[in-house]
């Protein structure tokens, strides 16, 4: 096979081609609250070529602050419609269109990182056609094109600094010595073999590359006069004229009229009988998206399998539909739509409900092995009721499964979590401004008939995982009773008078605060508590090292950055936001490292405390926090220290301010805090690195079900259980 040489100038104007080829109008859209919800839906999930692309964090707040709310409308259509994909250094990937506002020709581009097992569009801004063109060559990386016409039309001239690759790949010629010119045949004789659109070729040195193929029906007509060097073949690839009377100039033709044909199949074109429109289909949907190629490729693999519907195998209904009786001294658990998250209950900033309430509606009482659906929100998250949060009753957005044959609970909301139950919770869900799945629609989820064998294995491995995560709460709890009982706080009950006589030295003139709720009794119990430690104490300016300077992001670079919401209950970090450094809000200033300990500064948010892990180290987080390090506390002592009860009323009692309240940097430092005995220390970070590991290894056995259950669908049972035994 011929590789074809391209010079930059007419690299550019190749560019410049297809996107100009497939160009859409501007699109005009008023970006507000209401609008955004209605474009990208709660839960912020656009349908790409490439699946599921969640919008990233505060997107809609960078699009007020760096004053581009007219892109507002072509962000989900650059999404859904990409020109071109550009698979970058950094492991992101660039979607690439442009647009025609008035006279003028713009282009755009989406910056896609996959973290956490998902598509992430972290940024979406304009971008010039030198500056793609830069990126390729910085990066030597290969640009996908969704219309074929850069391959087809490809220059010929051989002095040139980039090649036009057999899989329709744009490479620099740095990199087209290495190919095998004919290995890519093989692999193409393969491909009839798959559907799948995300391809294999591979160069002389093994290393991978993925071919992202996504529509393929744009072919033009290419020159074929004789002058030219280079004519179009039979299966149209471009080939030299010197060979083009050859015979063999069609020797690759049937491959590449497979090829053809198996990207054609990933067209989002789907033709279906008006018997198979109304199958499962009572309430007559004819919308596109019910009908997308994912989905009705997923209700076959389940056809297949075999399966069973909900509402043959349990009793359906949800919560209590009239307006809650909240009780703060209440004992009994208020299960709302944020409570199930994935096969676990988190109840940190849960509600209870009056015992008036909870025994006026018996129906919506949660028992043991209920399956809780989530309903709205975050729709499908999913979890099975146990010990651990009963007394319960819950809300109306909730689904409550009751089953009534031999299948497992925890198999049931496993399955619901994969990939097979998403998309029908996603798919089945209806609404305008806010999406919602209702009880009739839980009713008809398609649920695999799993053997019992299997089932048990699944439901043994979840079980496992919440035991996992229990015990990292025991040893968390541990922690805290051990520095608790060090300070001789484990019984303390700090005075409830709310009166104090206080002179204007011991008040004003000592703490420049006129507030009454300063200057509480048990305010000062607490610190004469600590005053009383046999360790002794200083203030955090003397025991603790505060990383007070910014840090200016650069503007080209990607940053991990964390926040109030990306801060777990037991003091890990679980997500963060990645963004280009010109793209991060003014507030992404603290440069975080390994073991400091992050604490939010803002009332309402004070148990917003964490450690910073390996995997975070060089991160930017929020100047709404704290960045501490001590020489003579370690940072798991710290963490259990300021999330601690007791602790967290010292920091309540120094907030201030009227709109947002919080601890000034001075107030913050002249907290006291005691210098715990070194082996007690030791103690409780051996404690909390426990609970971490055990907590890391509950998520994962999750994960492990969650994927087995997968491949028990796609492939066998046997090959799901290989699967769980050798992860």
């Amino acid at each position: 096979m011929q590789i074809k040489k391209l010079k930059r100038s007419y690299f550019k104007e190749l560019l410049l081609k297809v996107l100009k080829q497939d160009i859409e109008p501007f699109r005009e859209l008023k970006l507000n609250k209401e609008n955004w919800i209605k474009e990208f839906g709660k839960n912020q999930i656009v349908k790409t070529p490439i699946g599921e692309v969640k919008i990233g964090n505060n997107q809609y707040e960078k699009l007020i602050e760096k004053n581009r709310i007219n892109d507002f409308g072509i962000i989900k259509l650059t999404l859904q419609y990409p020109t071109l994909a550009l698979e970058n250094s950094d492991n992101t990937l660039s979607f690439i269109k442009a647009f025609r506002k008035k006279n003028e020709n713009i282009i755009f581009t989406s910056i896609i990182i996959h973290k956490f097992n998902q598509n992430i569009s972290i940024s979406i801004h304009k971008v010039r056609i030198n500056n793609i063109i830069n990126r390729i060559e910085k990066n030597n990386g290969i640009i996908k094109s969704f219309a074929d016409d850069i391959y087809k039309t490809a220059s010929t001239l051989q002095d040139k600094p980039y090649t036009v690759g057999h899989d329709k790949s744009l490479i620099p010629s740095s990199l087209s010595k290495t190919l095998n010119e004919t290995i890519i045949s093989e692999n193409i004789l393969n491909l009839e073999k798959s559907s799948n659109k995300n391809l294999e070729f591979k160069k002389e040195s093994g290393e991978d590359k993925k071919v992202k193929a996504f529509v393929d029906d744009m072919y033009m007509t290419a020159p074929t006069s004789q002058d030219k060097p280079y004519t179009v073949g039979h299966d149209k690839l471009l080939i030299p004229s010197s060979l083009s009377k050859n015979p063999n100039e069609t020797i690759i033709s049937q491959n590449i009229l497979k090829l053809q044909e198996v990207l054609n199949k990933d067209l989002e074109i789907s033709i279906l009988k008006v018997s198979e429109v109304l199958e499962d289909n009572e309430r007559f949907r004819f919308d596109p998206e019910y009908f997308k190629k994912e989905y009705l490729h997923k209700i076959n693999q389940l056809k297949f399998f075999g399966y069973s519907i909900i509402n043959d195998m349990a009793f359906v209904t949800d919560g209590i539909h009239e307006s809650i009786d909240f009780d703060t001294n209440s004992n009994i658990n208020l299960i709302s739509a944020k409570s199930p998250k994935e096969n676990i209950f988190d109840l940190s900033n849960n509600d209870c409900i009056s015992n008036k309430q909870h025994i006026k509606n018996p129906r919506t009482k949660l028992i043991n092995n209920d399956v809780i659906i989530s309903t709205v929100g975050t729709i499908g998250n999913c979890a099975v009721v146990d010990n651990t949060i009963l007394p319960a009753n819950s809300d109306r957005h909730v689904g409550i499964v009751r089953l009534n044959n031999e299948f497992k609970p925890h198999v049931l909301s496993t399955f619901l979590l994969s990939k097979y139950g998403r998309f029908q919770t996603f798919r089945e869900s209806t609404g305008n401004v806010q999406l919602n799945l209702f009880i009739y629609k839980i009713k008809t989820l398609k649920i695999p008939n799993f053997s019992d064998t299997f089932q048990i294995q699944i439901e043994e491995l979840v079980k496992l995982a919440h035991q996992k995560l229990e015990n990292s709460k025991i040893f968390y709890k541990q922690s805290e009773e051990l520095l608790l009982k060090e300070l001789d706080l484990l019984d303390f009950k700090p005075s409830k008078q709310n009166i104090a006589i206080k002179s204007f030295s011991e008040s004003f003139g000592d703490s420049g605060r006129l507030d009454s709720e300063y200057y509480q009794p048990k305010y000062e119990d607490i610190i004469e508590k600590i005053k009383s430690y046999d360790g002794g104490y200083d203030i955090i300016n003397i025991a603790c090292n505060l990383k007070n300077t910014n840090y200016k992001p650069e503007d080209k670079k990607f940053y991990q950055y964390v926040e109030l919401s990306n801060i777990g209950t037991t003091g890990d970090i679980t997500g963060f936001t990645y963004e280009m450094g010109q793209d991060l809000p003014s507030r992404a200033r603290r440069l975080i490292k390994e073991n400091d300990v992050i604490i939010s500064s803002i009332e309402g948010s004070l148990e917003k405390i964490a450690i910073v892990r390996k995997e975070f180290d060089n991160s930017l987080c929020s100047t709404g926090f704290y960045v501490i390090n001590s020489k003579k506390i370690n940072s798991e002592t710290l963490l259990v220290l300021f999330k601690n009860k007791i602790i967290q009323q010292i920091l309540k009692q120094n907030c201030s301010g009227t709109i947002l309240t919080g601890m000034n940097k001075d107030e913050f430092l002249n907290i006291i805090i005691p210098i715990i005995d070194n082996k007690i220390q030791t103690q409780i970070e051996s404690k909390i690195k426990k609970s971490f590991k055990l907590k890391e290894e509950s998520k994962k056995l999750l994960e492990v079900a969650k994927k087995a259950v997968e491949i028990a669908i796609e492939e066998n049972e046997n090959q799901a259980m290989r699967f769980i035994n050798n992860d």
